[in-house]
């Protein structure tokens, strides 16, 4: 409580005014820094670490990562749409995955890009990101005025001819938690009810298989051979958790004191999960939605804890890992949200 306190105080003593589509741009930027960083690495090893540079020089790619990071300021001071809001998330988590990915260089004494913990450290630096963007998203508080000029955002969209009737009462609803004695309010409202809208667009292939999609999920989750098939799932999901750390079990077996604490952190923080997910499955038939809760716990606790300890080990098993956790946690969330 305390803390979400001192997020706000900060968020209106400093006149910080939040963006309601702050957690679609944040994560734009997660996800193109993560996936830079996977794909230069990706391309370095296929292509066997080349330079650019001759025997003197050396131009680090942090150096492009750095005028990418520029290239996204410069779009953000300079213009005013939501459509290069979108566009410098992207390039400015782009530059910054590919800056951070030489951290190694800049923790070692001798500038090792290879030093093995800097997965497990890059990993720790994006969870903590993770952390702070919900933060941001979640926990601070929309004032009245806030609202009032959210919806003054969305209203440049009718200046330039492109607002269409989503957006219209999008905006309405957010003036209705405005302020309602402000006399900009009240006109605002008149304008909006007033402008013209465009023609939604036809719903594209994307909007289509997603209605197709809760259909079909709605069709399943009535089924009971669905509900036993997720329990075989994980099931089958709890025993991928463990064999992560077959290669450090027979050392527990023989002689546990042996293990350095990498590896002890390895092995507990994959039975963990694992122990949850089988013990959560005898909720499966008192409750749907609690065993879908707990199994999502258990997934995050992977996602969070077990995923640093395995990139220490094993890069290229930690990214199938990682995107075995991130599909599960992404159809779990699906499945809880359309539960009704």
């Amino acid at each position: 409580m305390k803390g979400n306190l001192l997020v706000n105080w900060i968020h209106r003593k400093y006149f910080f005014i939040k963006n309601i589509n702050s957690g679609k741009l944040l994560e734009n930027f997660l996800i193109s820094a993560v996936v830079s960083i996977f794909c230069i690495r990706s391309f370095l090893k296929i292509t066997g670490f080349p330079q650019l540079g001759n025997g003197s020089f050396h131009i680090a790619h942090m150096l492009w990562g750095g005028i990418l990071m520029v290239v996204s300021i410069i779009l953000l001071l300079s213009f005013l749409s939501n459509q290069v809001k979108i566009l410098a998330s992207v390039i400015g988590g782009i530059g910054f995955g590919t800056f951070i990915d030489e951290l190694g260089k800049f923790i070692t004494s001798d500038n090792d890009y290879f030093f093995q913990p800097t997965i497990a450290l890059l990993y720790l630096i994006f969870i903590g990101l993770y952390f702070l963007f919900t933060i941001i998203d979640k926990k601070i508080r929309l004032s009245k005025r806030e609202y009032l000029i959210n919806a003054l955002e969305i209203t440049k969209e009718a200046v330039i001819e492109d607002l269409d009737e989503v957006e219209k009462n999008t905006a309405l609803e957010l003036l209705k938690k405005a302020n309602q004695e402000d006399v900009i309010v009240t006109s605002l409202k008149k304008l909006l009810e007033k402008a013209e809208t465009i023609e939604p667009p036809e719903p594209n292939l994307y909007s289509r298989l997603k209605k197709n999609l809760k259909k079909i999920y709605h069709f399943l989750i009535q089924k009971k051979w669905f509900r036993n098939a997720v329990f075989i799932f994980f099931i089958i999901y709890s025993f991928i958790s463990l064999f992560q750390s077959a290669e450090i079990i027979p050392g527990l077996i023989i002689n546990f004191p042996e293990l350095n604490f990498w590896e002890t952190s390895n092995l507990i923080s994959s039975i963990i999960p694992s122990v949850l997910i089988l013990l959560s499955l005898r909720h499966i038939k008192e409750s749907f939605m609690k065993f879908l809760a707990r199994m999502k716990f258990a997934v995050l606790f992977q996602i969070f804890v077990t995923q640093f300890f395995l990139f220490y080990f094993n890069q290229f098993f930690a990214i199938i890992h990682l995107s075995i956790n991130v599909f599960v946690l992404v159809s779990l969330n699906y499945m809880i949200e359309n539960n009704n």
